[in-house]
């Protein structure tokens, strides 16, 4: 313990982790992510069930912070970004 490298040991047994994704949304899109953040998971509080994208392997997840947008066509298209953490 005096000498060498030192010691390291996990805390906990489940790491957490985070996922950034993306979408490229339409107007309407946007408008049921935000009804689906706001109101179905009561502004993030709740956790929902959703298909990884990548891997199509299914996973619980709840988000870390509500959704952003960014114009990408003249506002008729948007890309949201969501950071989410995966509980399962």
């Amino acid at each position: 313990m005096e000498a060498g490298s030192p010691k390291v040991r996990r805390r906990f047994t489940a790491g957490i982790r985070i996922l950034d994704m993306h979408l490229r949304l339409n107007v309407d899109q946007v408008d049921t992510l935000d009804t689906f953040h706001d109101s179905t998971l009561q502004g993030g509080a709740l956790s929902f069930d959703w298909v990884l994208p990548r891997t199509g392997a299914p996973m619980t997840f709840r988000f870390v912070e509500p959704p952003s947008y960014a114009p990408i066509a003249r506002g008729r298209l948007w890309t949201a970004t969501l950071k989410l953490e995966v509980l399962q």
